[in-house]
This record gives C-alpha cells, structure tokens and sequence, in this order.
C-alpha cells in the first residue's frame, strides 16, 4: 500500500490516478485512456445519469473522488498537485458545504480518504503524522474521521511487527473498518478494526480491502488469489480459474455474498467466477471494484493497445 492506493467513486474527481494500475496497465503493453465501466448481472439500470465536477480545495490542482455515501450525499477522496503523494490532502464533499479538507494526524503533511458510512458522518483513510515522518519506519497510520471529533489515528496492531497502517473501507455504521498493516520490510497484514475491539490481523501476508455494510465480512487478496473472511467462517482462499491468474478482491456487495475485483470478474459461492474482460479495443487489463447485492459491477478498463509495451 502507498498513499496513492485508490478506487474511483462514482461521482468524479478531476483526475484519477493509481500507481499500481499504471505499471499494471504498462507491463501488459496497456496505453490510451483508462475508463470507467460499468457491468450488469442479471440487471438493467435505467435511470438517468450526469456527471458533477467535485472542483479542488485550495492550491491543488487535481482531485479523485474514491468512495460515495449510501445515500448518495458525501464523497470522500483526496487532492494533490502534480501526481506528489506529498502533496495530498484527504476531503469530504457534501451539496450544501462543497469540498471541505480533513486535514491530517498531528504533525502530518499529506492525507487521503479512501471510506465513507452510510450516511456520510465517519470517514477513513491513511495519514502522515509526527511519527511517520520522524521514524523512517513508520511511513502512515490508518484514521478514522469525524465531524465532531476530527481525525483520530487507528494506531497499529499491538504485539506485531506492524508499524504502519491504512484504512480502506468501513462498514455502514462506521463502527468497523477494514484495511492493510505493513512492518518495515513491506510484508502486509490485512485487518478488521471495531471502536470495541481495536485491531484484529485477520490474514498474514494478504491486504485487507473490501467490507461488508454490516462490518462482519472482509475480502483482499495477496496479489494472486482473493480471500473472503468473516469471524463464523474464518478466511477462505478464493483461488482463480482464469489463465491469467489473478483474483485480488477490491469490491464487495453490501451483504457480503459478492466480490468484484482485478481482470474484472464477480465471485460468488453459488456461481463461482464471471469474468467481464476488457472494453472494445482495450487490452486485458480491467478492475471490478465496487458492486452491488444484484451483481451491477462498477470498475475501469484500458482501451488502446501498444505491441511494444511502452
């Protein structure tokens, strides 16, 4: 995980960028656009749709919206300038105030949002802070938003060697987060954390990204294969069946029943994969990464091709 981890929300920034998808897309040979995508399983949307500028807080220049309200009314991202990771700053976007910074941990000089409840009042995400800039092995901590109590650092998994740690979803609630926790040498540890319980490493070696709107089940993956956990069912590896052979779970449906993930599939336990490939004129390179319990995929896919990888 970097500070540029992200997933695209479904009202718009004004520029997307993530770091891993880019030298993804480059080591397949993928140029041209990145564009959104939007799949349907077994269902037909049908309501009219636009697109809203979201705008900049002061001084940056670019914005990526990552995560919407259940209600549609709070979005939660980051801005920057010039592609610096330095330069982010975490924001929460309403109608009624526009775009508001969060600001950062004590002592912090950069800030992303990557989680919004349900009803918009708590946000996650990952900041620098004092510790993180004076130990050059702490490098961010997981947070936790609120509008009456501001940002509150999640810490790190006690009893491990996890000193870094990153916030990427949080349940509808907002009682119960999922997310990634990193040791000095970069080996991750994908985790559940309550406001009753702390931290709980659910998974050596996997990243934590999805959860579900009840906060009992989470999904990652390692970089080949996914994993579904819930605390009555333990971790389930979820092993792919595609030639290319990844399955990283970047999505989940509210109930938990669905993931949606890298090279664009949805996974369920009664139907196993379904693959949705690129758009025409992409390369094979597509993420699913957000969907809902009827099994509508939300992600993005390449299009335009280059045979000399550049």
């Amino acid at each position: 995980m970097t500070l540029l981890s992200s997933r695209p929300g479904f009202r718009f920034g004004c520029f997307h960028t993530r770091p891993s998808v880019r030298s993804r897309a480059r080591r397949r040979g993928a140029t041209g656009a990145l564009v959104g995508l939007l799949a349907t399983l077994g269902a037909t949307a049908a309501s009219a749709q636009s697109f809203q500028r979201l705008g900049f807080l002061p001084g940056q220049t670019d914005s990526i919206a990552h995560a919407v309200s259940a209600d549609g009314k709070t979005v939660a991202g980051w801005c920057g300038t010039g592609q610096i990771w330095l330069a982010q700053r975490a924001f929460r976007w309403t109608k009624a105030e526009g775009m508001k910074g969060l600001g950062t941990l004590p002592g912090g000089d950069a800030a992303n949002a990557t989680g919004v409840s349900a009803d918009g009042s708590v946000i996650v995400g990952a900041s620098t802070s004092a510790t993180t800039i004076a130990d050059d092995n702490f490098f961010f901590e997981g947070f936790r938003w609120t509008k009456t109590g501001g940002m509150k650092s999640l810490g790190f998994p006690v009893n491990t060697a996890y000193r870094n740690s990153g916030a990427n979803g949080v349940s509808a609630d907002g009682a119960a987060i999922v997310g990634s926790a990193f040791d000095e040498n970069g080996a991750p540890g994908a985790y559940r954390w309550t406001l009753t319980g702390g931290f709980t490493v659910i998974a050596e070696t996997w990243t934590g990204w999805a959860i579900s709107a009840d906060g009992a089940v989470i999904a990652g993956g390692d970089g080949v294969s996914a994993f579904r956990w819930s605390a009555q069912n333990g971790l389930d590896v979820i092993d792919p069946d595609n030639a290319i052979g990844v399955s990283v779970a970047y999505g989940m449906s509210p109930d938990g029943k669905r993931l949606a993930g890298e090279d664009a599939y949805v996974w369920s336990e009664a139907d196993g994969f379904t693959f949705l490939h690129s758009l025409p004129g992409g390369e094979s390179v597509s993420w699913g990464l957000s969907l809902s319990n009827a099994g509508v995929v939300a992600g993005w896919s390449s299009v335009g091709y280059n045979a000399d990888g550049a």
